[in-house]
């Protein structure tokens, strides 16, 4: 293989990555209470539920497949998710061509070392496969998605977005009341108590003006006015 066809290899393992890193935010709770850890995220199962499109690749060039092992994390503090993703199968990288992809990896990109030891680029980590659930070997490319990544992205998708998200429709899903905390003017908002038709006049805007609701959001808010 050459720089290009590394660069390649190290765009698909991310964009693997990636949606595994998005699935495990995505089914946290689940994982963590009711799956049985270590837990096993494949190309196919990324594929059925939308996080890799239907065209992408099972295995690169040198026919290895991407597979993330998920486990509980060691931390004494809440609960959380760890998990590695690593290269199986297929033909063995060389020395320089593990460290060209890993490299180029979006996030914490590495390889498998001699002793089938996950290894950062640069040094940065080291994870034992095994603990993962996984059977990784040497020659091959491994990814750290530590509990603070996992964390961050699912701080991320717990976000409510103002605009829609093509095959995301949580991103927009209110799940709890929301307090505004404000008193509003029903005429300058245009909300009338039940009941009563808005004002047609100034006259009968007037009958209104010092009536204020104070109000909570319990789902979606329309304004039609």
């Amino acid at each position: 293989m050459d720089e290009q066809e590394w660069g390649v290899a190290a765009r698909h393992a991310s964009q693997f990555n990636e949606a595994s890193k998005q699935y495990i935010a995505d089914h946290r709770d689940e994982l963590l209470l009711n799956q049985p850890l270590p837990y096993r995220i494949t190309p196919s199962l990324l594929i059925k539920n939308g996080y890799l499109q239907p065209g992408f690749a099972e295995k690169n060039s040198l026919g290895q497949q991407y597979v993330t092992g998920v486990v509980k994390s060691r931390q004494k503090n809440a609960p959380a998710l760890q998990a590695l993703t690593c290269s199986v199968q297929g033909e063995t990288l060389s020395e320089k061509g593990m460290r060209r992809i890993s490299a180029q990896i979006n996030g914490m990109g590495g390889f498998v070392d001699e002793k089938n030891i996950a290894n950062g680029a640069y040094g940065g980590w080291t994870s034992q496969p095994r603990d993962f659930g996984l059977d990784c070997r040497h020659g091959h490319i491994a990814i750290a998605l530590s509990s603070e990544i996992l964390g961050s992205v699912l701080q991320e998708s717990d976000r409510l977005y103002r605009f829609q998200v093509k095959h995301r429709p949580e991103l927009n899903r209110m799940h709890t009341a929301i307090d505004m905390g404000v008193t509003i003017s029903i005429i300058q908002a245009g909300l009338m108590p039940p009941g009563i038709s808005r004002p047609q006049a100034p006259c009968e805007a007037a009958r209104f003006s010092s009536i204020k609701y104070r109000f909570r959001v319990i789902g979606v808010l329309r304004m039609d006015y």
